[in-house]
């Protein structure tokens, strides 16, 4: 699976809300057994992709002070000019 970049300081999205709430209207309304196994299918497979997915996480840090941690991403081609006419500036 593709490995996704987050950043650190994030809260985790994890789907707690919409499990409770939809559990508690299904309960409150008191439907059919076949909708609770409706129900509890699919939000089973959504909490192992939501599980897998923050497994496949890569953080980073954005006031990383570290070489390795700022390489992580490849600058654009707009960044590398644009270091190399600020560079060329400073040398002036």
């Amino acid at each position: 699976m593709k490995k996704h970049f987050v950043i650190t300081n994030l809260p985790v999205r994890l789907p707690f809300q919409s499990t409770i709430l939809y559990s508690f209207l299904l309960y409150y309304f008191q439907v059919d057994s076949l909708y609770w196994g409706i129900f509890i299918t699919l939000y089973s497979i959504l909490w192992i992709i939501a599980i897998v997915v923050k497994f496949n996480e890569i953080k980073v840090d954005l006031n990383a002070t570290k070489d390795e941690e700022k390489n992580i991403f490849k600058q654009s081609k707009f960044q590398e000019k644009l270091n190399e006419l600020m560079k060329t500036k400073a040398s002036e």
